[in-house]
C-alpha cells in the first residue's frame, strides 16, 4: 500500500472537475448524438430554402460564394418564434464548475455555445460543416416540429447542468472531508484513483448514502429523463 500523504484543495478541485466531465458523459453523449440530428436538420431545410429563393442547383452555389455574389454562412445561433411574434434564442442560464464541466465534455462549445453580450447565457449553435449561401432571416426556425426539439434539447442541456452542479457539490463534500490520501481511499477509491501517486484520518463525517450516491453516478451516469 502507498505511503498516505496530505491532499491540497487544488488536488480536489482536479479530481472532482474530472468525475463530473466522467458522470455527465453518457448523457452529455445521449444529447450530442440529439443535437447532430437537430443540426442535420436545420441544414437540409436552410438548403431547400436557399434552392427556392434562388433557383439554382447547390452545385452553382460555391462558385457563386466565391465570387462574392451570394452572401455565405456556416454557423447559426437559431432563434424561435413566441406567441408574441417576437424571436428569441432558447437558452439555459449557466456557470461556474459545473459549466466548465459541460465544456470540458464538449456538449457546451459544438452545439451550445455562450449568447452574444451575455456570459452565463448558452444558446444552440447549428454548423453547417461548409459555406451555404445565406438569407434574411436564416436563423428563424419556422419548422413547428425543429423548434420544439430545439427547445427540448436546451431543456435537457440545463437538466444536465443542474445534475452536474448537484454532483459536483457532493463530490466535492467529500472530497474536503478528507484530509489524506488514505481516507480518500477508504471513502472514495473512484476519486484515489485521480490522486498523484502518493489526507490524517481526522476529517468531517460524510453520510454515506451521499457517498453512495456520487459513486452510483459515476457508473450508471446520469439517468434519462422520466
Amino acid at each position: 500500500m502507498s505511503k498516505s500523504f496530505a491532499i491540497s484543495q487544488e488536488m480536489r478541485d482536479e479530481v472532482v472537475m474530472t468525475l463530473t466531465v466522467r458522470a455527465i458523459t453518457k448523457a452529455a453523449d445521449r444529447l450530442q448524438a440529439r443535437m447532430e440530428k437537430i443540426n442535420q436538420a436545420f441544414w437540409q431545410k436552410h438548403e431547400r430554402k436557399v434552392e427556392k429563393l434562388l433557383g439554382l442547383p447547390p452545385t452553382k452555389w460555391p462558385e457563386l460564394i466565391q465570387a462574392g455574389i451570394l452572401r455565405a454562412t456556416s454557423i447559426c445561433d437559431p432563434v424561435l418564434t413566441n406567441k408574441d411574434g417576437d424571436t428569441t434564442p432558447p437558452e439555459a442560464e449557466m456557470h461556474g464548475r459545473a459549466r466548465k464541466a459541460l465544456e470540458k465534455h464538449g456538449i457546451v462549445g459544438q452545439y451550445f455555445t455562450t449568447r452574444k453580450y451575455s456570459r452565463h447565457q448558452i444558446t444552440p449553435t447549428m454548423r453547417a460543416g461548409k459555406a451555404l449561401p445565406d438569407f434574411n432571416g436564416s436563423e428563424t426556425v419556422s419548422d413547428k416540429t425543429l423548434a420544439r426539439r430545439l427547445e427540448a434539447a436546451t431543456d435537457e442541456l440545463e437538466r444536465i447542468y443542474e445534475a452536474a452542479t448537484e454532483f459536483y457539490g457532493e463530490a466535492m463534500a467529500i472530497m474536503m472531508g478528507c484530509r489524506t490520501s488514505r481516507q480518500v481511499e477508504d471513502r472514495f477509491p473512484e476519486a484515489a484513483k485521480l490522486l498523484p501517486k502518493r489526507v490524517t484520518d481526522r476529517g468531517e463525517i460524510i453520510p454515506q448514502e451521499q457517498i453512495d450516491r456520487v459513486r452510483s453516478l459515476l457508473d450508471k451516469g446520469i439517468p434519462e429523463a422520466a
